[in-house]
């Protein structure tokens, strides 16, 4: 006991000087240098080595004669770095001075900086870190998407689907209807694309008229394929009310279209759609099933502008429909001529024009070989709109 009460003793004398407060009398700025270096880390030390802490602004004394240390101070939550400076006062709070931490800017403030940029500047600029990577991710900066289903293309679509498919508003999927395995990659975007709530605008581009499925062409077993990987997500979209799809095209697929009639009867707000694409470019332009729309259906659809269907869809009745609508476009595909129809009278189309004098008629004949053949006595008539004709694989 009297050994140990003799060391505290002695070690609290106060006429005795330590070894380090001597040298410090002698040197106060290499005693700073030296002081510094034994408090840091090894880390530390072996950072100031390589980023150049050594030079005459790192080692020079503050003013009062402070101590200065380097401080790394690490967010591996969004992933950098900051170096700080240290200055402690004799006598006084130690002060930090530190450079702009720019992966701690709000996110607010990142948006606004983006609103200011074309979007090419403003992909560069979210590779600042992850912050800033994950506020791009708005509806703002992202418009619209395209899918282009392939193999290949499956991390890319992924991400998309990920990151983009439930903010953006337009949606366009290309895709190799000849290959299944595109057709089924293409049945789950689709899928995924229905849960969106922002979504106004959907079209579906088939490469083939062929769409490709397990079940032979035109059997049941192709029917309910379809029906389920296709027909129920686009019937999910036009179901929904809020907010209601604008636009849906689909492509030319024929059998796509003679769901036409279901699309519109199970349309929450028909009122709302702006443009509508059914024509179809047929598989075998001399046998084909004929998918019949209905006058009502269409006379719902107050605000459509574009509008494309076959020319077996059309009758004097519909084109009487189709005068009360705010039409600029209407896009017509001739394949062959029913025994059955009766064509479009001249009486039909002078009312339509007189009715829509703003409207551009583009008729297209596609592998046509019969048509071509009566187009001026049977098709054409003197008051058609027509602005646009094409005439595309018509030769036998």
């Amino acid at each position: 006991m009297g050994l140990w009460r003799g060391r505290r003793e002695r070690r609290a004398d106060p006429t005795t000087t330590p070894p380090e407060v001597k040298q410090q009398q002698r040197s106060p700025i290499t005693t700073t240098t030296t002081t510094t270096a034994t408090t840091a880390t090894k880390g530390e030390r072996h950072h100031r080595s390589e980023k150049g802490c050594c030079s005459p602004a790192a080692v020079a004394e503050p003013r009062g004669g402070g101590e200065v240390k380097a401080v790394t101070v690490s967010r591996p939550d969004q992933g950098h770095l900051q170096r700080a400076g240290v200055v402690a006062a004799p006598g006084g709070p130690s002060v930090m001075c530190s450079s702009p931490n720019w992966g701690q800017l709000p996110a607010l403030a990142i948006t606004n900086v983006f609103q200011h940029l074309d979007h090419p500047d403003r992909l560069n600029a979210s590779t600042v870190c992850w912050h800033w990577r994950s506020v791009i991710f708005q509806p703002r900066f992202f418009k619209r998407i395209q899918f282009d289903v392939a193999r290949e293309q499956n991390k890319k679509n992924s991400f998309f689907l990920q990151k983009l498919a439930h903010i953006v508003s337009e949606a366009k999927v290309t895709f190799d209807s000849c290959n299944l395995y595109d057709v089924e990659l293409t049945a789950e975007i689709l899928y995924k694309l229905s849960k969106s709530a922002r979504l106004l605008s959907l079209s579906i581009l088939p490469k083939y008229a062929t769409l490709v499925t397990p079940g032979r062409f035109y059997s049941e077993e192709e029917w309910n394929y379809i029906l389920k990987l296709f027909v129920q997500p686009l019937i999910a979209l036009l179901s929904r009310k809020n907010p209601p799809l604008r636009a849906l095209d689909l492509g030319c697929s024929e059998i796509l279209a003679l769901h036409a009639s279901d699309f519109l009867t199970l349309t929450a707000k028909p009122q709302h759609l702006e443009r509508l694409a059914f024509a179809t470019v047929k598989q075998d332009p001399g046998h084909y099933p004929l998918g019949l729309i209905e006058p009502p259906l269409l006379e719902k659809c107050t605000a459509l502008r574009v509008l494309s269907l076959d020319y077996d869809s059309l009758c004097d009745e519909v084109l009487q429909t189709l005068q009360l609508l705010p039409l600029r476009q209407l896009i017509v595909h001739v394949h062959g001529i029913d025994e059955d129809h009766f064509g479009l009278s001249e009486e039909a189309w002078a009312s339509f024009r007189s009715k829509n004098p703003e409207t551009e008629l583009h008729l297209t004949l596609v592998c046509a070989y019969e048509a071509v053949e009566i187009l001026h006595t049977h098709i054409l008539r003197p008051s058609m709109p027509l602005t646009h004709l094409k005439v595309l694989f018509c030769e036998k």
